[in-house]
């Protein structure tokens, strides 16, 4: 196990000042989001454009100026793209109500 304070990376998993299950929960999102913008753009290393929108998506989450996106419209966009269940492996016409 790799110790924080030993790796010249900055591992923000443990922070302390989230006391709310919202607010950790829209650490997760913003850190899904953070991760996104740098594997859309092709990338496997964030750089500070990634930490930027998460650092404003948090913000906005915490202080209830952002929302969250639908759980709805990526699985619909799922279903458009690739339309297999990604749990039992199905294939061929599947509806939303196999997916959720």
């Amino acid at each position: 196990m790799i110790d924080a304070g030993q790796s010249k990376f900055r591992f923000d998993i443990g922070r302390n000042d989230l006391y709310t299950v919202r607010e950790r929960i829209a650490w997760s999102y913003a850190n899904l989001a953070c991760a996104h913008a740098a594997l859309s753009d092709g990338r496997i290393k964030h750089n500070r454009v990634d930490w930027m929108i998460r650092a404003k998506l948090f913000r906005g989450l915490r202080e209830g100026t952002m929302r969250m996106g639908s759980l709805f419209d990526d699985e619909r966009a799922q279903l458009i793209e690739m339309p297999v269940c990604a749990y039992c492996g199905v294939e061929g016409s599947l509806s939303i109500d196999h997916l959720i």
